[in-house]
C-alpha cells in the first residue's frame, strides 16, 4: 500500500497485489482518490487499514479488497499526524489539542477523546 498527496493536486492510495510466481509483475488491487489521508499515514492490524485523515475522518478499510468498512467523522478534529497502534488500541492526535482512542478492529467504538489541552503544533515546537 503507497499513499500520497500533492498540493492541490489530491491524494491518491494504491494497494498492489504481489505475485506468486517468480519473475511476475505485482498487479494492482485497488486505489483510493478521496477519503484516505494527504498527509498522515495509516496502521495495519490484521487485514485491516486503519487511519485519521486531514479532513477529521477516522477510517478503516479492507487491506486486500480496498472495501471501505467505516469511516466516521471527528467533530472539531483534524489529523495532520500519523496514527500510532498500541496494545490493539489507536491512538490519533488531532491538531485542535485532542487524542482520539479507538479499538484496531473493524467495527467502529471511540474509547476516548482526551483533551491535551494545547494544540498539537505548538506543543511540538515546545517539544523540539
Amino acid at each position: 500500500m503507497a499513499s500520497s498527496g500533492e498540493g492541490g493536486a489530491g491524494r491518491l492510495t494504491v494497494a498492489l497485489k504481489l505475485p506468486t510466481a517468480q519473475g511476475a509483475q505485482p498487479t494492482q488491487a485497488w486505489e483510493n482518490r478521496k477519503e484516505f489521508p494527504y498527509i498522515p499515514s495509516g496502521v495495519v492490524h490484521d487485514g485491516h487499514l486503519y487511519f485519521a485523515n486531514d479532513n477529521g475522518f477516522i477510517g478503516c478499510w479492507e487491506m486486500k479488497t480496498g472495501k471501505k468498512v467505516y469511516f466516521e467523522r471527528m467533530e472539531g478534529a483534524s489529523f495532520l499526524a500519523s496514527p500510532i497502534l498500541v496494545d490493539g488500541k489507536i491512538y490519533a492526535a488531532s491538531e485542535e489539542g485532542d487524542v482520539f482512542v479507538f479499538p484496531a478492529a473493524p467495527k467502529f467504538e471511540l474509547l476516548a477523546r482526551n483533551r491535551i489541552g494545547e494544540r498539537m503544533r505548538r506543543l511540538a515546537k515546545k517539544l523540539s
